[in-house]
């Protein structure tokens, strides 16, 4: 068996062959040289050298969800714009909603003795003010929205990524 290459001015390995003849054009490199080639490999005239700089590997469908949900979910508040911005969906921030959104549940109203609307920071510290439980509650439901369908991904490998913007009234 031949194994062959071609390759370019600078040296990066375009072409393998293998086969029983050496065709035109082509140096003949050994059987494991021949399995030492990656793409963007080059040829030195004696050896086979892999990337200088190593070839990432694409993300999984389950890391690109996991990298999803650690960039936080953009909020587009159709009713309140200064509610806008770039919210967390880190563990705890989850975890902080859902305390806030079972508040709300039990009591019709915000936590505080007088509150009557809720701070909320976003990604960068940003505090944003919801005039009302309603409004609060649909952030929460589109977080825990993104979050699960993330979440899915990351347990079954599969599926759709979701879009990291919501739209809430």
């Amino acid at each position: 068996m031949i194994y062959a290459i071609t390759f370019n001015s600078s040296g990066i390995i375009q072409t393998t062959y293998q086969g029983i003849e050496l065709p035109t054009g082509y140096s003949s490199i050994t059987a494991t040289q021949f399995s030492q080639i990656v793409s963007g490999s080059t040829w030195d005239g004696t050896n086979v050298n892999p990337p200088a700089t190593p070839l990432a590997a694409t993300p999984t469908l389950a890391q690109q969800a996991t990298t999803l949900i650690a960039g936080g979910i953009n909020i587009i508040s159709t009713g309140t714009p200064s509610l806008n911005g770039l919210y967390s969906t880190s563990p705890t921030a989850q975890l902080n909603a859902a305390n806030v959104a079972s508040y709300i549940n039990i009591n019709g109203k915000f936590p505080g003795a007088s509150a009557t609307t809720m701070t909320w920071l976003d990604s960068t510290g940003n505090a944003h003010v919801f005039p009302s439980t309603t409004e609060f509650l649909a952030f929460y439901t589109a977080a825990g929205d993104f979050v699960a369908d993330c979440q899915i991904i990351q347990f079954t490998g599969t599926g759709t990524l979701p879009s990291n913007s919501y739209t809430i009234p």
